[in-house]
């Protein structure tokens, strides 16, 4: 073995466990990755175990390409074991046992710009590449819960019509040109094994021993797959942690971890409790914090690190004061710590750009594990200049197509195409087949689109700004579009108002036309760097490790997100928030403004989840430590009576004053 390995007595009970059905729970920063590969290292040498009758399944090819990696440099030598993705074992049998060909899985950047166009020509779509991959996200939700696409409620779009609009478009070209999707390959992976007894016998001759990591992120089909190669009896070891389950929106469901000794009742658990990552500070919030969900395993959660650690709670009035803040702390941790010892996370990319935007003022190098588009690369920049073509002369009709229904004027095609003869499209107007207040209706906000492109010929970009905002209603058609995507208005609000605040540097289109190329370029360079200070989401930094982290805009609304409203949805938004504290090893800072996203919000409730817990635990320590006190003073021969009367007075005044603190407070 190359290097030394902290060792507990769970891991070894975990690594010398051969035999049978095992669920390994781990707890962030337990070791769970080396204990599997332990596992594989004591099967073959210990056990005398063929290596490729071994099979260990992992949620990412990345993953499986490290694990292979890091057996060879802890004991020298290829494993000879199969590490692959659940989607990489699914292609490789059916192009094995079904004759699929290698050519027939579509690939995402296939299928991408043939959306992409359908999404062109509709209308009602403005954030076409976000659509997509929440497109994509429902296609997988449906797939793997194997439902039909009427069952389910789509994340893309509120309308459901819709959403079976697109999924036709997509599985008719699968079928058109013979592909299949990776979430076809388990469904059919699942009906191979249904269909061919012999041929799934086949496999579990092969695959004698199997590992699974991250198990609370698995799904309904991949869970069937697994369960019918390993067998009733199999050797089958699972491993993960039920508090780091987050990605429900993709059909994981992490009751399948909870329920597999269910499943297998002969299953032994064992619980990987001991954080070798944290400082006791750190540990200590992220338990007071996940201790408040209900659907887990109950473990303890404990730290191995002597050093407290520290964590820290900021408010602020604004959010740009709590972006100010994080430069400043950044940059003074910079002069005695590497900057990729420091990360920024946060619950949703768009939260970024401030940030990065004071970075680069300030000169402090970061890098992205998102793309990270700028502002002025958004749908809403182009809004904003459409309509000043449009109302310059300079717009053609396309333009007018893109922009005189957004907010909802109800003109219709036909109408818009005698523009700009005022007259004769409210003569269209009355002709058509309409109740006659809808009609009324038509022509007053025509005249109104009409007023508005007249007061925007000669505006600048800050009077623009504020002619779309009133009279224009442009930010109510905002909060109209993110309810019809299932967005949060907040979102795109905030980058309306982060474009009118930069309209105020400016005096021209011209000016702030460079300035954007600027900003955009400048964006493009800092996130392709590798190197800096890392920003991520919470997501993106699963698994991941940071001496310093400043987790940002911890509001209520955001985390938890607004639209986590029933009780499962909070829980993860929970987990996923016990993700982003223990991915600190030494201090966590949490910040929070009073006004995150352009309107008032309150603190996360999770802080005062996590506050809450801690006061109780000091309280039931203190009660502890007063009735061991009482308890010693009793027993002692030392203390006279008159002594210990006086003793146990007193601490009873001292209790009673507090009650009556408490009470008043």
């Amino acid at each position: 073995m190359k290097e030394t390995l902290q060792k507990d007595e769970a891991q070894e009970k975990a690594v010398q466990f051969t035999e049978g059905q095992l669920l390994l729970t781990a707890c962030p920063g337990s070791g769970k990755t080396t204990t599997l590969l332990r596992r594989i290292h004591y099967l073959i040498k210990e056990k005398h175990v063929i290596s490729s009758s071994i099979l260990m399944v992992t949620y990412t090819k990345a993953a499986a390409e490290h694990m292979k990696k890091r057996y060879a440099e802890l004991y020298g030598e290829e494993s000879g074991v199969f590490f692959s993705t659940i989607h990489a074992l699914c292609f490789r049998i059916l192009r094995q046992y079904a004759g699929l060909r290698t050519d027939a899985v579509l690939q995402e950047s296939e299928i991408r710009p043939v959306l992409y166009d359908l999404a062109k020509k509709d209308s009602s779509i403005n954030d076409r590449e976000e659509f997509i991959g929440d497109f994509l996200s429902d296609v997988t939700y449906l797939k793997s819960r194997r439902l039909k696409p009427e069952e389910i409620i789509p994340v893309s779009v509120k309308d459901k019509n819709q959403f079976l609009f697109y999924f036709n478009a997509y599985e008719n070209y699968k079928k058109q040109n013979g592909k299949i999707d990776f979430d076809d390959m388990l469904l059919m992976t699942d009906d191979l094994f249904q269909r061919n007894p012999d041929i799934l016998h086949t496999l579990q001759n092969q695959f004698r021993w199997i590992q699974v990591d991250e198990f609370q992120d698995i799904n309904a089909i991949q869970k069937d797959i697994i369960y019918a190669l390993a067998g009733k009896n199999g050797n089958l070891a699972v491993v993960g942690d039920d508090d780091q389950a987050i990605y429900g929106f993709r059909g994981a469901e992490p009751d399948i971890m909870l329920e597999f000794t269910k499943d297998y009742p002969k299953a032994v658990q064992i619980n990987m409790t001991t954080n070798y990552r944290s400082e006791s500070e750190v540990i200590k919030h992220a338990s007071a914090l996940i201790c408040h969900n209900v659907t887990r395993f109950q473990k303890d959660f404990l730290g191995k690190r002597k050093e407290t650690g520290n964590v820290k709670v900021h408010g602020f009035q604004t959010r740009q004061k709590e972006i100010e803040f994080l430069s400043d702390q950044v940059h003074q941790l910079m002069e005695t710590a590497a900057p990729e010892e420091i990360a920024v996370l946060y619950r949703k990319n768009s939260l970024a750009n401030g940030i990065a935007e004071e970075f680069l003022n300030r000169g402090i190098p970061f890098s992205c594990r998102e793309r990270m588009a700028s502002r002025y690369a958004h749908w809403i920049y182009r809004d904003v200049l459409t309509y000043h073509r449009l109302a310059n002369g300079t717009g053609d009709e396309e333009d007018l197509q893109h922009i005189a229904n957004r907010p909802q004027r109800f003109l219709s095609k036909r109408c818009l195409s005698a523009y700009p003869d005022q007259k004769r499209m409210i003569a269209i107007l009355r002709s058509e087949n309409k109740e006659e207040w809808q009609i009324e209706s038509s022509i007053d906000n025509l005249n109104d689109f009409f007023s508005l492109l007249k007061q925007l010929k000669h505006a600048g970009p800050k009077e623009t700004m504020e002619l779309l905002e009133y009279p224009g209603d442009y930010t109510g058609y905002l909060t109209a579009y993110a309810e019809y995507r299932n967005h949060d208005d907040q979102e795109y609000l905030s980058i309306f108002e982060s474009l009118k605040e930069d309209a105020g540097k400016v005096k021209t289109f011209k000016e702030w036309a460079d300035y954007a190329e600027s900003y955009s370029d400048e964006m493009a360079k800092a996130s392709k760097r590798n190197d800096g200070i890392t920003l991520s989401t919470m997501h993106g930094a699963k698994g991941l490790e940071w001496k310093y982290v400043f987790i940002t805009d911890a509001n209520e609304g955001i985390t938890p997100d607004a639209r986590a409203s029933e009780d499962r949805a909070k829980e993860e938004e929970r987990r996923l928030f016990y993700v982003a504290l223990t991915r600190a090893k030494d201090d966590l800072y949490i910040l929070y403004s009073d006004r995150p996203e352009g309107r008032k919000a309150p603190p996360s409730s999770f802080l005062a989840e996590i506050q809450t817990t801690l006061r109780e635990q000091k309280e039931l320590e203190t009660k502890q430590l007063k009735t061991n006190l009482i308890s010693k003073i009793q027993s002692d021969p030392d203390y006279t009576a008159e002594e210990k009367q006086m003793i146990l007075s007193a601490l009873q005044k001292e209790k009673e004053r507090k009650q009556r603190k408490k009470k008043h407070r």
